[in-house]
């Protein structure tokens, strides 16, 4: 899934492509596209970079399912994830299904473990 959004500045005013996907970073929005998150949801955890972001969806790239943490806390802290299954393509989480998220401070998963 393509999530490139292609602009053009005139005269200082910057305008998207009309075939250009739509997402953007909402005003006062807490997630912040770029960033990479852990995020929970009431049936799976996942992890992986924020690329975009409307009302309804994330799209996460790079993401990886998180079959097993370990201990949470260590997790958070250390970035060792005991069980992660890697996604093909990129991931849409709808986010009525989510409960919360964090930043992940550490690189995402390479393979699936």
């Amino acid at each position: 899934m393509k999530t490139d959004i292609k602009t053009i500045e005139i005269n200082g005013v910057e305008y998207v492509e009309k075939n250009s996907t739509n997402y953007i970073q909402p005003e006062g929005e807490f997630l912040q596209v770029g960033k990479n998150y852990f995020i929970r949801t009431f049936s799976y955890h996942y992890v992986g970079k924020l690329v975009a972001i409307n009302e309804n969806n994330l799209i996460l790239e790079n993401a990886s399912w998180v079959a097993d943490s370990g201990r949470f806390g260590e997790a958070l802290v250390n970035g060792k994830l005991s069980e992660t299954e890697k996604y093909v393509n990129d991931v849409v989480l709808f986010r009525n299904s989510l409960l919360d998220a964090t930043e992940w401070q550490h690189e995402l998963p390479k393979e699936s473990k």
